[in-house]
């Protein structure tokens, strides 16, 4: 059984593809953890996967999105923000003491992690403007997106970012905001648009991969 492994470009973000060969008549697409899993006949070419991806890809995103709670849970008793592990609690209203985060219910909870993010987002994205030169301040919006971290919408002038960002470190974090702004020079991910994320993220592909397998810290 031979397997291997690449990236396919899908509504201007990248997806690792995993691919394995079987005896088998037919080809199968699976999304997953933000990466698709192809199982497909050993003579497929990889033009074919990658159409199949193209093509079936948005309706697996949506049907996965569809499958993920809507909500947070108290069930584990933690929560990550900011790469950091915190205690959660349920009580009459949300603050952090310490190690430990405390709500009323899991709609407070992720009400005031929005606006955590949008606090924190704001501060990241000015300053990374400044930084590279972008002259008209991008609005931000944070909300669930449940196949990328962030969007850049050029028409909007607007940044989009997942709500699920609030668990990870400052630094993935910012490797995200300095990816989406990047936009702003490089409309695709061409070789320009990465030297440009290097240049003032360094260690980006370290932090997507952390990104990707959810690496909180």
């Amino acid at each position: 059984m031979l397997t291997k492994q690449f990236e396919v470009e899908l509504n201007e973000q990248n997806y690792l593809v995993f691919v394995t060969y079987k005896r088998q008549r037919n080809i199968y697409f699976r999304f997953k953890e933000n990466a698709f899993y192809v199982t497909c006949p050993p003579l497929t070419s990889k033009k074919t996967i990658v159409d199949g991806v193209i093509k079936f890809g948005p309706r697996l995103m949506k049907k996965v999105s569809k499958e993920k709670k809507e909500n947070y849970s108290f069930s584990d008793g933690f929560i990550y923000l900011f790469g950091k592990r915190f205690e959660l609690k349920i009580a009459n209203n949300f603050r952090i003491e310490e190690n430990t985060v405390f709500a009323e219910n899991s709609e407070v909870l992720e009400k005031n992690l929005h606006k955590l993010l949008v606090n924190y987002l704001n501060n990241s994205v000015r300053k990374y403007e400044e930084i590279m030169g972008i002259k008209k301040p991008y609005q931000i919006s944070v909300k669930k997106m449940k196949s990328r971290y962030g969007s850049n919408s050029m028409q909007t002038h607007r940044l989009n970012f997942q709500i699920d960002l609030i668990h990870f470190s400052y630094e993935i974090i910012d490797s995200v905001v300095v990816h989406e702004l990047a936009h702003e020079f490089y409309r695709n991910h061409q070789r320009g648009f990465y030297s440009c994320v290097l240049e003032y993220c360094p260690d980006y592909y370290s932090l997507k991969k952390k990104l990707r397998q959810k690496v909180y810290a």
